[in-house]
């Protein structure tokens, strides 16, 4: 298994390496006229923190201006990757011109002269080395897109709908910690930027009875007007904002779900399986939005040489029941000792098949006849992950 990039696995502040992405378009009105929008994606490799900007086009220019405000509020990263579009190339040359006379400059600090970003393009018609920005932008458009279908909102409320999207994307759990498991467990992608940053707010409990219009004075009456216009905006963006949690919180557990099904090579192939101890992802759909819940498993029901029930313990200390069904996998797992997978060789075939299914490789054809038939007894498969 090839190793992952240098710069992904070492220590890094948030954003120092990111990916960046266009999605959309996005119908939006201004004005009383309809015109299309776009998303732009940051996300940072190594925290898997994203950051949404709301464009009107695709230009250089405009990318530039939405590049300024990343730059003024998370930070200049030392790396970007990107795909080969005109309006990226264009800008990583008039950044690097940008920089040419700083780096010149020999009376300016050498913190101020180290100010160049390594801008990297992936290899054109190969979009999976860009998985880990196409994933998050797989993540959020399709449940954007469910949510909108053919509703137009306006320029405001989009903006405000990006942000509470990278609000909500930003707040799911990657892992837990072991040594805060009963106090803090569940460690976000927020968390790097802020510890324990807490960003839902009961907007759904605005707007309930008022006084009779008709028995108010004139002035009164206005202000309750424009107040309840105010409440009627908010309730409708929020409403979409709930929609978007109901359905990127469902395709996010699905896709861990699925992510985590590798087939054991046996006669009988069986999917992964929860063992003691392992720490998991409790699903409830009662739940409000953003609240996540983990549990650790202490105990497992064997009905008939099937697992169908779990106890698991939460971080409050209460003891809960659940279906194997309710509990998923953490997105980072720190080992494999929490699945029924044993052994390099079942583990890799694990890999292949999964691989198989999620990349899209073009495989250049080939003359059957002259390929000698493999031995597998005794052979290692060896794995590329891109």
């Amino acid at each position: 298994m090839e190793d992952l990039p240098k710069f992904r696995v070492r220590k890094s502040r948030p954003f120092e390496h990111t990916g960046v992405d266009y999605f959309g378009p996005i119908t939006v009105k201004i004005e009383d006229e309809q015109t299309k929008a776009y998303g732009v994606i940051f996300t940072c490799i190594t925290t898997r923190l994203i950051h949404l900007e709301a464009v009107h086009d695709m230009s250089t220019t405009t990318f530039l201006q939405a590049l300024r405000r990343f730059f003024a509020r998370r930070g200049i990263p030392c790396t970007i990757i990107s795909d080969n579009g005109p309006n990226f190339l264009l800008t990583e040359q008039i950044l690097r011109d940008a920089v040419v006379p700083v780096i010149n400059d020999a009376s300016l600090p050498k913190a101020m002269a180290n100010e160049g970003i390594v801008w990297k393009t992936i290899t054109p018609y190969a979009s999976w080395q860009g998985g880990f920005y196409e994933r998050m932008i797989k993540s959020v458009k399709h449940s954007l897109y469910k949510v909108l279908q053919r509703t137009t909102i306006s320029k405001e409320t989009l903006e405000t709908l990006l942000v509470e999207i990278e609000g909500i994307v930003n707040s799911r759990p990657l892992t837990y910690q072991e040594e805060s498991f009963d106090e803090s467990p569940i460690l976000r992608p927020i968390d790097f930027i802020q510890r324990d940053m807490m960003i839902a707010f009961p907007f759904e409990n605005i707007g309930g009875e008022h006084e009779d219009s008709d028995y108010l004075l004139p002035e009164e009456a206005v202000q309750l007007r424009t107040r309840l216009q105010a409440e009627n905006a908010l309730k409708s963006s929020h409403e979409i904002t709930e929609r978007f949690w109901n359905i990127w919180s469902q395709q996010y557990l699905t896709s861990l779900r699925e992510a985590h099904k590798m087939e054991v090579p046996k006669k009988r192939a069986g999917n992964q399986t929860p063992k003691r101890n392992a720490v998991v992802r409790v699903s409830d759909p009662v739940l409000p939005r953003n609240p996540w819940e983990i549990g650790r498993i202490v105990d497992l029901k064997d009905h008939h040489g099937t697992i169908r029930e779990a106890t698991l313990r939460m971080p409050n200390g209460k003891s809960i029941r659940r279906p194997i069904h309710y509990l998923i996998p953490l997105e980072l797992e720190e080992d494999n000792d929490g699945c029924d997978i044993d052994g390099d060789e079942k583990f890799q075939t694990g890999m292949k098949q999964h691989l198989a299914t999620t990349c899209d490789r073009e495989i250049p054809a080939e003359n059957l006849k002259n390929i000698a038939r493999p031995e597998y007894r005794g052979s290692v498969i060896s794995i590329c992950l891109q």
